[in-house]
């Protein structure tokens, strides 16, 4: 399944302080991959985006947009590589678990990453 606006509408949350920044939460949706996230709301104004338990296969060009996340969760996906995450520059928490990792890329280009879960 692809991004559509019925979904992305109901994944938006604001942070509960009010504080600028917005929570996205994509689990379960069946999704694919974020191609075309940037249709529906400016990436760079996600600070949290969860995407677990959905069918991805692949980390795609679109995280490269996703310059402010602060916190990704990617774990129950069916994910091999890990790549195109560079970008992601303030992540302090990454959740890759149950996934089908066998190469991971550019890890050490998150300077901020505090919580590895894999």
């Amino acid at each position: 399944m692809y991004l559509s606006r019925r979904i992305f509408d109901a994944a938006i949350q604001r942070k509960p302080d009010g504080s600028p920044g917005l929570i996205v939460d994509l689990s379960l949706q069946q999704l694919l991959n974020l191609r075309g996230i940037e249709r529906f709301i400016d990436p760079k104004e996600i600070e949290k985006l969860l995407l677990s338990t959905n069918y991805m296969q692949a980390i795609d060009q679109n995280f490269h947009l996703l310059v402010n996340v602060i916190d990704l969760d990617i774990s129950i996906n069916h994910i091999t590589t890990i790549e195109n995450l560079e970008s992601m520059e303030n992540l302090r928490l990454l959740n890759l678990s149950n996934n089908r990792i066998t190469k991971i890329e550019n890890l050490e280009a998150l300077r901020n990453l505090e919580v590895l879960v894999y």
